[in-house]
């Protein structure tokens, strides 16, 4: 079996589709075809992974062809956030030894909670090209694992200053918030900030041009983590933030033995891409992902 079959199969997803989202599928198979996405470097995909799109977009067919359609055509134009997960990469360890995304399963919300946090504050050792792909490796790993209705990321900025702010590259910010509000099969819930400074209101003042008003709504700054417990329960919460569970050092061990053991899934899925372009290898990119990057809404 080719890894690319291996996708098409059910080997990652941790749920079945059921019978009326099978039939949803089929519709949206049938509006695909109207509106002639193989042509758009739209893989076939299977009934698992069109399902969570559905579940994203509420089940509404045409808003499931517009993030398909998004979805796709962001991780063509983006290949440095995209392609090369290789999580035996030297550029894949550093960034875990200097970066944590740990997330934690909150089962009665069916939410899942992101935790992010610098373990290494020096800013030379800050590459944010490198750290947006692992957060989105782990975006998809608790889509494959949960399918979760939503998500939430609580991010630490203690020791994040003005230097770090040399390290931010915009147009990745651009790619990077157009492809979670407009392209991503999962509702982003709700972000908040710890230990809000001054870097974090410049960054946000910089980023700002790229948020919606609709998730620009959805943060909330703290000066510390006392409050947190006001938001999220106090047994998802990690113990070095103030909560009754491990530490996020240990969450972040287990999210990057998942992300390990997604090695195969990685390799199938930037295969599947590559293989939608080269049948479609007279459109090129030979535009800059700015003047290419036009999301549907």
């Amino acid at each position: 079996m080719s890894i690319t079959e291996n996708l098409k199969g059910n080997t990652i997803f941790g749920f079945r589709a059921s019978n009326h989202q099978i039939d949803l599928k089929a519709k949206y198979i049938k509006l695909s075809e109207k509106h002639k996405l193989n042509e758009k470097c739209i893989p076939i995909l299977s009934n698992e992974l069109v399902t969570i799109f559905l579940l994203s977009c509420s089940n509404d067919i045409n808003h499931t062809k517009k993030t398909i359609e998004n979805y796709y055509k962001i991780k063509q134009l983006a290949p440095v956030l995209f392609n090369d997960r290789n999580t035996d990469s030297e550029e894949f360890q550093l960034t875990v030894n200097t970066s944590a995304f740990a997330p934690i399963h909150w089962i009665e919300n069916n939410t899942v909670i992101i935790y992010c946090k610098m373990l290494d504050t020096n800013y030379r050792n800050c590459y944010m090209d490198q750290q947006l792909k692992v957060g989105i490796m782990t975006i998809d790993s608790i889509i494959a694992e949960y399918a979760p209705k939503d998500f939430i990321i609580i991010q630490d900025v203690k020791g994040i200053g003005m230097m770090h702010l040399t390290r931010v590259k915009l147009h990745l910010l651009k790619i990077f918030f157009n492809y979670i509000q407009e392209a991503l099969p999962l509702q982003l819930k709700a972000v908040h900030y710890i230990n809000a400074n001054y870097a974090l209101k410049q960054f946000i003042s910089i980023a700002k041009c790229f948020i919606k008003a609709e998730l620009f709504n959805k943060i909330t700054f703290h000066s510390g983590f006392d409050d947190l417990h006001d938001f999220i329960p106090i047994e998802y919460i990690p113990s070095n933030f103030n909560g009754h569970l491990v530490s996020i050092e240990e969450l972040q061990r287990d999210s990057v033995r998942r992300l390990r053991d997604m090695q195969t899934f990685w390799d199938a899925e930037e295969a599947m891409r590559k293989q939608c372009i080269t049948k479609n290898d007279n459109r090129r990119l030979n535009k800059s992902v700015e003047d290419e990057i036009q999301i549907e809404q």
